[in-house]
């Protein structure tokens, strides 16, 4: 079982969320703990939804946009928003409006939504910008940027297609586990003492197992 980081999933400024979109990234997403570094939180600054990352440069050059944006941390991530949203990743290139809004949200604590608004409504014309790249994430790239799972504010952000994969077979097993706080502990460390014998645990890892094997062994 390797699971996962738990964030503030999607709420927007109009949107709000860091995604890079140049070769692979230079951070990487963390998969196994919340916040931090390129990882997938997700909070929103006007009032819907969004996914924060790390506020970082991606190396090299994209398919087909010269921008250099913001950078998710995860290869298919930032080669899909190349291919799919140039304009609104490029528009939020290190030093924008947008930059700055990608960088204040960093700072939020997950889940804090009243903080997310601050940092559009302190900015709005960068706000506007981070929401329409949000759009486009989601609209184009969100299996590859995301690997949210079901509604359960947990993501594999370093793997989005396993998390895509287990939210689309394991719901109703994902969603027992992080009812019950030991079950959601062993998943965001699974390494715990008494995560091997957990019964809700386990389920969730044969239900992975079973149906999302190769999709989390990449």
């Amino acid at each position: 079982m390797k699971f996962w980081a738990l964030g503030a999933m999607v709420v927007s400024m109009v949107a709000v969320a860091a995604c890079g979109t140049k070769g692979p990234a230079t951070t990487a997403t963390s998969g196994d703990n919340s916040g931090g570094s390129g990882g997938t939180t997700g909070s929103n600054t006007t009032g819907s939804n969004t996914t924060t990352g790390s506020n970082t440069t991606g190396v090299g050059g994209g398919m087909a946009c010269a921008g250099t944006g913001q950078d998710f941390g995860v290869a298919e991530c930032n080669t899909c928003l190349a291919t799919n949203c140039c304009d609104e990743q490029t528009t939020c290139d290190p030093g924008s409006e947008c930059d700055k809004v990608f960088a204040c949200v960093k700072k939020c604590t997950s889940g804090d939504t009243a903080c997310v608004k601050a940092c559009g409504m302190a900015n709005p014309t960068g706000a506007t910008d981070h929401d329409a790249l949000i759009t486009c994430l989601q609209g184009s790239c969100d299996a590859d940027c995301t690997g949210k799972i079901c509604d359960s504010g947990l993501a594999t952000p370093k793997k989005p297609k396993c998390g895509t994969c287990i939210g689309a077979n394991c719901c109703a097993e994902v969603d027992a586990c992080v009812a019950d706080a030991t079950c959601k502990a062993c998943l965001l460390a699974p390494m715990t003492a008494g995560c091997d014998t957990n019964v809700l645990a386990k389920t969730v890892a044969t239900c992975e197992n079973s149906k999302c094997m190769a999709e989390c062994a990449k």
